[in-house]
């Protein structure tokens, strides 16, 4: 298994994974700020989806949205590895190792602005899902949106903002 890299102004290429989800991401700047804040990524082979979407304006928006993602994604690995490879990962398993990567993603950022001041007041947005063969767990803070496509019913949203 390998870490994968954080995405800005970059399209992921659509995968379907062994859990039968289509994943597609697109990051951009926007038409008001100079740079883009935006990272996003994929770990198939653990089925976590991680969008997170650093705060305009903000010192070093783009520092936390990178750092959330990473220290989500390596938490995330080191759980699933701790279990270990021939156990399925129950859904309650899930929900607490995500819990614990966003706490240690929030430190994480914390611990930045102690070492460098002048990202005082930066921050991100995040929004990730899990998916197991047991079921799914989502984590979210901010307003960075998850939703769920069916042909049926189309986009349903399934997360609610905080603001």
């Amino acid at each position: 298994m390998t870490i994968p890299t954080a995405n800005t102004e970059e399209t992921l290429p659509a995968t379907i994974g062994s859990y039968g989800v289509t994943v597609v991401g697109r990051t951009h700047r926007g038409m008001v700020r100079s740079h883009n804040e935006d990272t996003f990524g994929a770990f198939m082979s653990l089925g976590l989806f991680v969008v997170c979407d650093g705060m305009g304006g903000h010192a070093g928006g783009e520092v936390a949205s990178d750092l959330a993602l990473r220290t989500v994604f390596h938490s995330m690995f080191e759980s699933t590895m701790a279990l270990g490879a021939d156990k399925k990962a129950s859904v309650r398993f899930l929900r607490n190792s995500l819990t614990n990567a966003v706490h240690r993603a929030h430190h994480t950022i914390r611990s930045q602005v102690d070492e460098q001041p002048h990202l005082e007041g930066m921050g991100t947005t995040f929004a990730a899902l899990q998916v197991s063969e047991q079921g799914m767990v989502i984590s979210h803070v901010g307003d960075s949106r998850i939703y769920r496509w069916s042909e049926r019913r189309g986009l349903v949203q399934l997360t609610q903002d905080h603001s």
